[in-house]
C-alpha cells in the first residue's frame, strides 16, 4: 500500500472510529477488517480511475497526432497548391506583360503618327497666324493713320467750337447785363408804384376811420334823441 493508500485508510478510519462514538448501542460497529476492505475498495476505484484517464490521455495523443498529421497533409496541399497558383499566375503575367508591350508599341506608333501631324498642323496655323498678324499690322497701320486725321479734324473742330463758344459767352454775357439794367430799371419803378400804393392806402384807411367815427357819432346822436 502507498503513502497516500495509507494516509486515505487512516483518515477513513479515524473519521468512522471519531463518528462510532457517536453511534447509538443498538447499531452495528465497523471493525478493522472492514477498513481494510474499504481501503482495498477506495485503492481498486483509484487505480481503475489512473487506467481511464491514461486511456484517456492516450486517445488525446492520437488525435493530437492524427490532427498534426492532417495539418501537415493540408499544408502540403496548400503550399503545392500556392506553388501552382503562383506558377499559373506568373505564367499570365508574362503573357499579359508581352501582350501589354505590343499594344504599347502600337500605341507608341500611332502616338508618333499623331505627333507627326500635330507638327505639320502646328507649323500651317504658325504661318497662317504670320500671316494674319502681317495684314492686321497693315490694318493697324491703316486705322492709326485714319485715327491720325480724324483727331487733327476734330482738334480743328474743337478749336472751332471754342472760338464760337467764347463769342456766344460774350454775347450772352451782354444780353445778361441789358437784361440786369432792365430789371434794376423795372424793379425801381415797382418800388415807386408800390410807394404810391402805399400811399393811397393809407389815405384810405384814414378815410376809412373818419366814416368810421362819422356813422358812430350819428349812430349816438340819434340814440341820444330817441331816448330822450
Amino acid at each position: 500500500m502507498s503513502m497516500a493508500e495509507e494516509y486515505i485508510a487512516n483518515k477513513t478510519k479515524n473519521e468512522i472510529a471519531a463518528s462510532e462514538d457517536n453511534i447509538p448501542p443498538h447499531e452495528p460497529k465497523i471493525y478493522e477488517s472492514g477498513y481494510f476492505f474499504l481501503s482495498q475498495q477506495i485503492s481498486a476505484l483509484k487505480d481503475s480511475m489512473d487506467a481511464k484517464f491514461d486511456r484517456v490521455d492516450s486517445k488525446f495523443a492520437e488525435v493530437h497526432k492524427e490532427i498534426k498529421d492532417l495539418s501537415n497533409t493540408m499544408d502540403a496541399r496548400f503550399e503545392a497548391a500556392r506553388k501552382e497558383s503562383d506558377a499559373r499566375f506568373e505564367a499570365a503575367r508574362k503573357e499579359s506583360d508581352a501582350k501589354f508591350d505590343k499594344i504599347d508599341a502600337k500605341f507608341d506608333a500611332v502616338y508618333k503618327v499623331i505627333e507627326d501631324l500635330a507638327d505639320k498642323i502646328d507649323a500651317r496655323f504658325d504661318a497662317a497666324k504670320k500671316e494674319t498678324d502681317a495684314r492686321f499690322d497693315k490694318i493697324d497701320a491703316r486705322f492709326d493713320a485714319a485715327k491720325k486725321e480724324t483727331d487733327a479734324r476734330f482738334d480743328k473742330i474743337d478749336a472751332r467750337f471754342d472760338a464760337a463758344k467764347k463769342e456766344t459767352d460774350v454775347r450772352f454775357d451782354k444780353i445778361d447785363a441789358k437784361f440786369d439794367t432792365a430789371k434794376k430799371e423795372t424793379d425801381a419803378r415797382f418800388d415807386k408804384i408800390d410807394s404810391k400804393f402805399d400811399a393811397i392806402h393809407r389815405e384810405i384807411s384814414g378815410l376809412q376811420r373818419w366814416a368810421f367815427a362819422l356813422i358812430a357819432t350819428v349812430i349816438i346822436g340819434f340814440a341820444a334823441i330817441y331816448f330822450k
